[in-house]
């Protein structure tokens, strides 16, 4: 067995237990282990689980149990599917028995360990880094995204850190972690099909989830704007608004932009970043952008418009000092629009950029009056202004563009806004909206578009907290010395202040951890922090509490206040790790003796909460040595408590004397029938009439119809006393005419069952009752079987009435419940409000319940690049059935600071499927960024190079500058690219004038001075292949001149040559960088050691790829490694062949074919292609591209074969 097959097997052995909440570790002789300690907390059949019990039930689900635990293989012979069958059967067993020990959600608030060495963390990050495959630079904590709720973050340990994030993921969280509405979207099954693939998003009319984001959008644009793009992220939004600016501005290479700002890191939005430690070591002459100095203003300055201020402004002649100068502020207004108008009067201008906030450049705004003359300016110069909302966009001030507020208005009065705006972060994606269309769309994700879509939606109508915010702020400056907060300011979802020293500001960082929130730096010495819309006054105030607790901890460290404080203070060390921080609260259990002492429910209650009930097998056995009946219980068996010995008592029953005492005393919970219901009759009337006001009694007649109803569940709960609780049940088809059941799209599904009353007397309030029926109304749910023998419910739903049943929703907040949605004038009542939860039970398995599409699909034979395993594929549905994305589809995390386990796993995959020579990796979001985060890496290595080479026909991509400036636009080249970038003959093509091309570049500019050149394996638009003669070409010129070689395997990479999962492994010489992209938000560059920047931070950009993008494409890696490639690419030359194709009009290799016929003859075979239900898409060049996923059947190449052999006859003839 291979190291490869090895890792699949742990890693999807690994998954099943993560999502469960357990944690697969190493056993013996290539063994993975499930701890039985980790399962003894589990109740089974009403008892603890023994170690004796597990290996019992571990065998039989045909699992093999030892001392220690339950061993799974991991190396042998051993059917991986299976084997994750048994432990999933396992597992589901145990769920069905404890459901509360799986499903209940962690309480919120700081947990902080006693030490900084988080264990199981550090044991994930040494499987990411490997030997320094990749930069060291993330966080210290693991995160488990599946125990992450609203703000607050939780790593993986055992005890985990649990922190509020108070930055939000840097702003990429506008509602939190597994928001409400987006699992919503998933258990609808919305999202199924981005889960499996990442589909193609260009064409909006062809791309449902994009042309719904994108009109929706459109109606908060400003006035002008109705395009909207797609990309991967904000520099490459950025990037994606330069390119759009040039083609339809006055197409110039000069940038504007403004000290403080912050644009991304690919190299045009790098360039236009202030910060020169960013930006200068990877600066290439001739293209640096233009800075003005940004005119800072308070957050609340909102100063009167001059008259003539936009007359002024329009005009290149207009009078600028006319407006006075005894307002500074207006005075620096003026000399920096005036320092902007000489940059723009010189010329050759692309655009100007601007943040409406800077956020990098430490929460920095301009007045509404600074960007009203900017527009006017901007016009008079006919300069494309851009907006840079990357961080802003989505809410973040309250609208969902920041620019809103501005109010933007022309000369003549008439609304006015930007030329173009860029979003990221909050939007899940790169965006641009922009007054002209992108003719050149770019490949993005429809999983994020989707997930953004619904972010929308939360971030509007905007509902914050700003008015306590500045209360607190200002609480906080008053509270400590003077000037030691200062610069408080707060819009929106954002604040920040200032401290006296950057020193200062890194300390307070440095602290974040053991003080149990995440923040971070801006500018020099700006704490900036942004919240979301899960955060509640609770969580606002526990941030001011941690900002408190960390100055008040430095300051004692300085030695307290006094004269030189904040000398003293900048001058600390900040200590590694503080544990006196105090956690959530850990609530004790009641003692047997406070039990006796009160012998009624009220103690008992308490204990049954945590421990549950015992079975009749188990109470039977209790009375028997008790010496009582069944009848008896409550205060009367307290004596017969007291005598019987404890010891004794465990020993015959198997359960300790305080647990069945607590069963004896307290409140005991069943189910019932609608024939006990009818006996019970008065007791439920009797019931209603002490719970609920007259209006709000449900009927007996109504009861009786709902325990009557097929699936339903009727429970009771009854202490010493009597029936002083119930549960009410039943599918939700029941309910078809109320609000919630009447929209749910899972009516009619009959895989949801509707919680339509829990009632608790008033006289068992606080006693954990409701917690309990919810709990064991779950456990119910779980077990109930359909008509199949099969699971009967994925979820339970139901409503609670808002501002008189919140403690009910707490509970069911405990259990995984989301808000579905909310309504108005419910309960009879103008003024009464209904919350709409659901409870998901089963996504770790949903085999049973997954919607089967109805779509007619047609056969995709061009998108395999993009889409390995096509739109389909079994082993990936059965993932997404498994809930192996769920995670990732519900919280985008920001991987370039923290990382989870699945992403672990897939840079432990990527490492052992390295390329030969590329020991090293960097991560990017998209086929672009890579071209740009190579640059970079190159540039770092080589600082005084300028140019880059590319071949001519080559395609490396066209949403950056940098891509497109290696790509061939032919006699667009000029306005395509935007580096003067040159391109030498394909070596295949011409070997001797590729290498005299490239020997006349050194001679002209130096070896030293270009950063390297970049060919493709085969060109994605031309299918011309590099030969094995080529190569060893390319790879002597590198050794010559030491001039870096970069190959891009876009084409032939994951085994799409046949030759392997790389093609340059078939071959001798390896390349310096090798850039990959398989579809998704994720990006590839694979370095020699020669080329690997390894310093951490130094190539970081904010997301650096993307967790669901990474799990699918290894989950796609599984599949695309059992493909029979060789055969399938043999069987497709063939067929080509025979349809009259030879090597003049077939190019490419493997399973990545061009086809470059007449173009009668390609208008043919597309046509015989399409009446067949297969798509083929043309490259630039109007040539046909044969790229099927790597898994295409052999039946499915035939049904290729023969449509395109029927255009080639039909021609020959």
């Amino acid at each position: 067995m291979s190291r490869i097959q090895e890792l699949q097997i742990r890693h999807r052995l690994e998954e099943v237990c993560e999502r469960f909440g357990l944690h697969l570790e190493d056993g013996k002789a290539g063994t993975g282990l499930l701890s039985f300690s980790s399962l003894s907390h589990l109740n089974v059949d009403c008892l603890p689980l023994t170690v004796d019990r597990a290996s019992e039930l571990a065998s039989e689900f045909g699992l093999s149990g030892s001392g220690d635990g339950i061993t799974l293989p991991l190396t042998g012979e051993v059917d991986v599917t299976q084997l994750e069958d048994e432990l999933l059967s396992f597992l589901q067993h145990l769920l069905e028995h404890d459901p509360a020990a799986f499903l209940k959600r962690p309480e919120t608030g700081r947990l902080i360990p006693d030490s900084a060495e988080l264990v199981r963390s550090k044991q994930w990050l040494a499987r990411f880094y490997g030997t320094d495959f990749i930069p060291q630079e993330k966080k210290p904590a693991v995160i488990d995204l599946r125990a992450c709720q609203g703000p607050y973050l939780r790593s993986v340990d055992t005890p985990p850190l649990q922190i509020l994030d108070a930055a939000s993921q840097i702003s990429s969280l506008p509602a939190g972690f597994r928001a409400d509405r987006v699992q919503s979207t998933l258990d609808e099954g919305n999202m199924d099909e981005h889960l499996i693939a990442a589909r193609e998003t260009r064409d909006h009319q062809q791309c449902g989830v994009a042309r719904d984001y994108a009109n929706e959008l459109l109606r908060f644009a400003p006035p002008g704007l109705r395009h909207v793009s797609f990309v991967n992220g904000g520099a490459e939004a950025n990037e994606k608004a330069f390119d759009i600016a040039r083609r339809n501005g006055p197409g110039g290479r000069r940038i504007l932009a403004f000290e403080g700002s912050f644009h991304g890191r690919t190299l045009l939005s790098l360039f236009s970043t202030w910060n020169p430690v960013k930006r200068a070591p990877y600066q290439l002459d001739g293209f640096e952008t233009q800075f003005v100095p940004f005119p800072v203003a308070d957050i609340d300055d909102d100063p009167p418009i001059p008259a003539g201020w936009r007359e002024s402004w329009s005009n290149p002649n207009g009078d600028r000092d006319s407006f006075g100068d005894d307002d500074p502020l207006l005075s620096v207004e003026i000399q920096c629009l005036k320092a902007a108008e000489k940059i723009l009067a010189e010329g050759d201008m692309l655009a100007a950029i601007i943040e409406p906030y800077q956020c990098e450049g430490g929460d920095r705004c301009a007045t509404r009056r600074f960007f009203h003359g900017l527009r006017a300016l901007t016009r008079a110069y006919n300069v494309p202004l851009i907006f840079d909302e990357v961080q802003t966009g989505l809410g973040l001030s309250g609208p969902v563009f920041w620019h809103r507020r501005f109010w933007l208005v022309d000369a003549q009065g008439r609304p006015d806004g930007p030329d173009l705006v860029t979003c990221a972060k909050r939007a899940q994606v790169g965006v641009v909206l922009s007054r002209w269309p992108d003719t050149q769309p770019s490949h993005s994700h429809s999983a994020s578009i989707l997930r953004g879509r619904v972010h929308l939606d939360i971030v509007h109508p905007a509902v914050m907290h700003e008015e306590y915010v500045r209360a607190k702020l200002m609480e906080l400056a008053q509270r400590w010395p003077v000037d030691l907060v200062a610069k408080t300011r707060s819009i929106g979802d954002a604040f920040a202040f200032d401290l006296p020293s950057r020193e200062i500001a890194n300390h307070l960082i440095g602290q974040r951890f053991y003080r149990g929130y995440m923040v971070y730096i801006a500018g020099q010495k700006t704490l900036r922090y942004r919240l979301n819309r899960s955060m509640t006054v609770d969580d606002i105030h526990l941030i001011f509490q941690i900002i408190d607790e960390s100055l008040q901890g430095l300051i004692d460290q300085a030695g307290g206040l006094g004269p030189g404080l904040f000398d003293r203070m900048s001058a600390c060390t900040v200590p590694a790790w503080v544990a006196s921080v105090e956690s959530l609260p850990r609530p004790g259990t009641p003692s047997f003796a406070a039990m006796l002492t009160q012998p009624g429910p009220d103690v008992a209650d308490q204990v049954l909460k945590k421990k549950g009930e015992l079975s009749e097998p188990v109470r039977s056995l209790g009375l028997e040595r008790l010496g009582l009946s069944a009848e008896i219980r409550g205060p009367a068996v307290a004596e017969a408590l007291r005598k019987v010995n404890a010891e004794t008592f465990e020993q015959h029953t198997g359960v300790s004397l305080f647990r069945y005492a607590a069963d004896l005393l307290g409140t005991r919970i069943r189910r019932i029938d609608a024939a006990q219901l009818r006996a019970l009759s008065q007791e439920v009337e009797a019931l209603e009439a002490d719970a609920y006001e007259p209006a709000r009694r449900d009927p007996l007649s109504y009861l009786r119809t709902v325990a009557e109803t097929e699936g339903s569940i009727i429970l009771i709960a009854e202490d010493p006393e009597g029936l002083i609780g119930m549960s009410f049940g039943a599918p939700l088809e029941h309910w078809w005419s109320v609000d919630g059941p009447r929209q749910d799209s899972n009516l009619c599904r009959h895989n949801t069952l509707y919680s339509a009353d829990i009632t608790v007397a008033r006289r068992a309030r606080g006693r954990g009752i409701g917690y309990r029926l919810r709990e064991r109304s779950i456990k119910e749910a779980l077990c109930e079987k359909g008509a199949d023998g099969g699971p009967r419910y994925a979820f339970v739903a139901g409503r609670n009435r808002m501002g008189e049943a919140d403690a009910m929703w707490a509970i069911n907040k405990r259990f995984g419940a989301y808000e579905v949605a909310t309504y108005g004038r419910q309960y009879g009542q103008d003024t009464g409000r209904s919350r709409y939860y659901r409870i998901p039970l089963r996504r770790h398995d949903r085999r049973q319940f997954t919607r089967n599409s109805q779509e007619k699909r047609v056969l995709d034979m061009s998108s395999g690049v993009f889409m390995p395993t096509g739109a389909s594929h079994p082993l990936l549905k059965r993932a997404r059935d498994l809930g192996v994305f769920d995670e990732a589809a519900l919280t985008k995390l920001t991987v370039s600071n923290f990382i989870t386990r699945p992403y672990a796993r897939y840079v432990e995959m990527l490492r052992e499927l390295a390329p030969e020579g590329c020991p090293h990796l960097y991560l990017t979001s998209s086929m672009s960024e890579m071209v740009d985060k190579s640059v970079r890496a190159l540039k770092h290595k080589r600082s005084e190079s300028q140019v880059a080479v590319g071949l001519r026909g080559g395609y490396l991509g066209h949403a950056t500058a940098g891509a497109r400036s290696l790509s061939d636009w032919g006699k667009e080249q000029n306005t395509q690219g935007f580096f003067d970038w040159p391109l030498v003959p394909h070596p295949s093509e011409d070997p001797e004038g590729c290498i005299s091309a490239l020997d006349g570049i050194v001679t002209e500019h130096g070896a030293d001075k270009l950063l390297g050149l970049y060919v493709e394996s085969v060109q994605g638009r031309t299918g011309a292949v590099i030969t094995e003669q080529a190569w060893a070409l390319l790879c002597a010129w590198r050794d010559r001149t030491g001039v870096p070689l970069v190959l891009s395997e876009r084409t032939t990479g994951r085994y799409r040559s046949g030759k392997g999962m790389w093609w340059c492994d078939s071959l001798a010489g390896n390349p310096d960088l090798l850039l990959w992209w398989g579809g998704g938000q994720l990006g590839h560059i694979f370095s020699s050691d020669e080329s690997y920047v390894s310093k951490p931070l130094t190539l970081i950009s904010t997301w650096d790829g993307d967790e669901l993008s990474a799990t699918r494409s290894l989950w796609q890696l599984y599949a695309c490694a059992e493909a029979k490639v060789a055969d399938r690419s043999a069987q497709l030359e063939a067929g080509l062949r025979s349809a009259g194709l030879d090597d003049n009009t077939l190019g490419g290799m493997g399973l990545y074919r061009v086809i470059k016929a007449a173009p009668a003859v390609l208008d043919r075979m597309e046509m015989n292609a399409a009446q067949a239900g297969i798509h083929l898409s043309r490259t630039r060049y109007g040539w046909l591209v044969v790229s099927p996923p790597i898994t295409v059947t052999a039946e499915e190449i035939v049904r290729l074969c023969t449509a395109l052999s029927a255009a080639g006859q039909e021609f020959e003839g």
